[in-house]
């Protein structure tokens, strides 16, 4: 239910009118996208509304949260590796974007931070080039002039708690996606980082090929999409759909489309999405409670992570 209910406050939010050109095939053959998150993020949902609309398969891995009390903590695997890709003077935040060369390309690795950036790499390089671009980087620019225009009466507007507050106040998006990500406030729905995602061996942590097909717009995939985060099981995401609104809908059912013709060649004609593919937990089409329980079970075996452990200094 409350899954649904984040689907639903999603609405609250106004998102930029993205271009509805059909994303280009070639680019995304030459390179591998890599994204650190975390689900309980709504900076991260934003992302992943990207991924999903423009119908693209980025690797995920989860990013979730050891502790409320501090900023930047590592505390799992994967927040070290996104540690290492960030400059030492930066503060290590979330999402972050990872594009490299796929194995025998050329080109350059790009690394972007914070949300907005992501989805103006995204559509920027594998949406429309053309109109496309201008629009991407106008919505982008009018957020951050309007955030600086609003820091300067902010005392303390540049730390991380306070640019929540101005980010609020200036993105006339962030409100339905933090109002989708506070729906579900639990520590085991991808915000809290369960013991296994702290002591599990890399194999377990890291496996290509555990895949999700899903539309971040599906309440089913949220369920799934939390227990891989809070366990910290990499996955790939084929993105499907994008996030269910009008603005998107052009691109998201072209991209749709496509990635659902592959989830068929590969696992039948009778595939449909949120379908899961995990080799420890097997195969599960229309994935949903059933799966995440196995998900908790196969990994884990222990209690829920809390949200109250978030607030301990240990």
């Amino acid at each position: 239910a409350t899954a649904r209910l984040g689907v639903a406050l999603r609405r609250l939010g106004q998102p930029p009118t993205l271009p509805r050109a059909a994303p280009s095939p070639s680019a995304r053959l030459a390179r591998v996208i890599t994204l650190y998150e975390y689900e309980a993020s709504p900076y991260c949902k934003r992302v992943r509304e990207a991924v999903c609309a423009l119908g693209l398969s980025v690797r995920i891995k989860p990013c979730p949260r050891t502790t409320l009390l501090r900023e930047g903590e590592v505390g799992t695997r994967w927040r070290a590796e996104a540690r290492a890709l960030t400059p030492p003077e930066q503060p290590l935040r979330f999402p972050l974007l990872h594009d490299e060369p796929a194995l025998g390309s050329s080109g350059e690795p790009a690394i972007v931070p914070e949300s907005l950036a992501c989805v103006a790499h995204l559509w920027t390089h594998y949406g429309d080039s053309g109109a496309g671009l201008a629009e991407v980087q106008g919505w982008v620019e009018r957020v951050r002039s309007r955030a600086e225009r609003v820091r300067p009466f902010v005392p303390g507007g540049r730390t991380t708690r306070l640019r929540n507050f101005v980010n609020l106040v200036s993105d006339e998006d962030l409100p339905g996606l933090f109002a989708a990500s506070v729906a579900r406030p639990f520590g085991h729905a991808g915000l809290a980082a369960a013991a296994a995602a702290r002591t599990a061996q890399p194999d377990v942590f890291h496996d290509s090929e555990r895949a999700l097909w899903a539309d971040e717009a599906c309440p089913h995939a949220r369920l799934v999409r939390e227990a891989l985060c809070s366990l910290g099981l990499s996955y790939t995401l084929h993105g499907m759909g994008g996030a269910g609104r009008g603005d998107h809908e052009s691109t998201a059912t072209a991209a749709a489309q496509a990635q659902a013709a592959a989830l068929r060649a590969a696992h039948g004609e009778d595939a449909r999405p949120p379908f899961l593919v995990d080799p420890r937990l097997g195969v599960h089409s229309c994935a949903g409670e059933h799966a995440v329980r196995g998900l908790w079970k196969v990994y884990h075996g222990g209690p829920l992570p809390a949200l109250l452990h978030l607030f301990s200094r240990e």
